[in-house]
């Protein structure tokens, strides 16, 4: 389970949920947080998510862990905010710290739990089905193409740039030092054998793709389509439980 929102098959109701609906309830959640103005607001947003949490079987502390990784981040934006909105009052910088910090938790633990409990290729596809519900239905394989070979690649290249650090390392490479251009000349260490390895990566899916016929078709059939079931009924009763909460605030 290392790894910011490394996918953990679990036989839960999260995971079975539509992964375009829950795509839906992140937009939702987060643009009815962007117009909030008071802490109170969050209770709702946070309380659905942490249902979520707890029925995808994947444990909260997963979560958490994945939160307190951003927690530098979330020190800079709590501190950025204050001290930007300290001068006009400090009570209303306080509480406009406090929801961009809560904010940014949202993003990150939502997120997470997209990514811990849907693989790769279903959520690849979810975006082309919410593309081209929008319209765009053209570009929507491409994109959906880019976003899963963006997924795989990401852990692939973390691990490959750890051997490539360890490698370095028993050569008698040194990584702490004051001195610029020789913490330049160690990053360029790892960067170039990254940066080949990249290349060669793109070059082997790209002949992969041509040799499987990727783009003989318009249609192309899949092994688990999407569908709807009785189990979609629950995020869609979070949306309509966040829109309804926020209705009434009006």
């Amino acid at each position: 389970m290392s790894g910011f929102g490394k996918y953990v098959h679990k036989n839960s109701l999260v995971h079975s949920i539509n992964p375009a609906l829950k795509i839906v309830y992140l937009i939702v959640a987060l643009v009815l947080l962007f117009t909030s103005r008071s802490i109170n607001n969050y209770i709702i947003p946070f309380t659905t998510l942490t249902v979520l949490m707890i029925l995808s079987k994947v444990g909260l502390k997963t979560f958490l862990l994945d939160l307190f990784k951003f927690r530098w981040f979330l020190l800079i934006v709590f501190l950025v905010q204050l001290v930007s909105f300290a001068k006009v009052n400090l009570t209303s910088s306080l509480v406009r710290a406090s929801n961009s910090v809560l904010l940014v938790s949202f993003s990150v633990l939502a997120t997470s739990l997209i990514f811990r409990t849907t693989s790769n290729v279903a959520l690849a596809r979810a975006f082309e089905v919410i593309l081209r519900g929008l319209g765009m239905k053209k570009i929507a394989r491409k994109i959906s193409l880019m976003l899963m070979l963006a997924l795989v690649q990401i852990p692939i290249l973390f691990e490959q740039m750890e051997r490539i650090r360890t490698a370095q390392t028993l050569r008698g490479q040194t990584w702490r030092t004051k001195n610029p251009m020789r913490a330049l000349k160690s990053l360029e260490s790892i960067v170039v054998p990254l940066l080949f390895f990249s290349l060669k990566r793109a070059e082997s899916l790209s002949i992969s793709l041509e040799m499987r016929k990727y783009n003989a078709s318009d249609k192309p059939t899949l092994y688990k389509p999407l569908r709807l079931s009785w189990v979609d009924s629950l995020p869609l009763l979070m949306i309509a439980f966040l829109l309804v909460s926020e209705f009434l605030r009006w």
